[in-house]
């Protein structure tokens, strides 16, 4: 038999208004421009793709770990049992939130034996990208702090490759007479004028969806909220 998963591409925008007397006494640099909120509204649509990730995290089935207990080693490693038992094939890798990134290094020092957590280096940034912050038993390990959580747990995940997919669509360019930038495939940034409010508009369309794939090829890791 074969199954068929559906992705529900949808349109994520946000708008940021500046006016030219807010521009004018800025700084320059860092400080509040243009240039600056269409770069605010690229690390919006990144963080919005990671917390439905995030989501799809929490809706595996399988679950280690448990609430209000910090994440440790054997937690880590049941995780990886977990996949192994159910068959999927690796390299596995895990999101994990920060305060159980930190427990999980802390555990590892009471370790003992040929254990070793490689912390990401500068090469393997620049290959893994932002987010990446090691490897340990095999796994590669990223980070983030929009992993869901609640006032007793924080909900992280591991999972192998086909576990979680997501599908994008392209922006069109507009028909009307604005500036229009694609930053990638999904996501687009607009810029308007409203000449009579002396205001520019700066606003970013994504089109992207995520779903989990295979429930089996993932496990949800809980662990202590901070």
């Amino acid at each position: 038999t074969d199954t068929s998963v559906s992705i529900s591409v949808v349109r994520h925008a946000l708008r940021r208004d500046i006016s030219d007397l807010a521009e004018l006494t800025s700084r320059g640099g860092s400080d509040i421009s243009v240039s600056t909120l269409a770069n605010s509204l690229v690390t919006a649509a990144r963080l919005g793709v990671m917390d439905d990730i995030a989501a799809a995290i929490d809706s595996f089935s399988s679950a280690v770990g448990s609430t209000t207990v910090d994440l440790s080693v054997d937690t880590f490693m049941s995780a990886i049992y977990q996949l192994e038992i159910s068959s999927v094939p690796g390299p596995f890798c895990a999101l994990l939130a920060p305060r159980a990134l930190a427990d999980l290094q802390e555990s590892i020092r009471s370790e003992t034996g040929p254990t070793q957590y490689i912390a990401a280096t500068q090469d393997m940034l620049q290959v893994k990208g932002q987010g990446f912050a090691g490897s340990f038993a095999g796994v590669d390990v990223f980070t983030s702090a929009y992993i869901d959580a609640t006032a007793a747990d924080v909900k992280s995940g591991m999972w192998g490759a086909g576990a979680i997919g997501w599908a994008t669509g392209r922006v069109p360019p507009p028909r009307a007479n604005t500036a229009f930038a694609n930053v990638n495939d999904w996501l687009a940034i607009e810029f308007d004028r409203d000449a009579s409010a002396a205001t520019s508009e700066v606003v970013a369309h994504g089109y992207w969806g995520v779903a989990v794939l295979e429930d089996a090829r993932g496990v949800e890791i809980l662990s202590d909220a901070p």
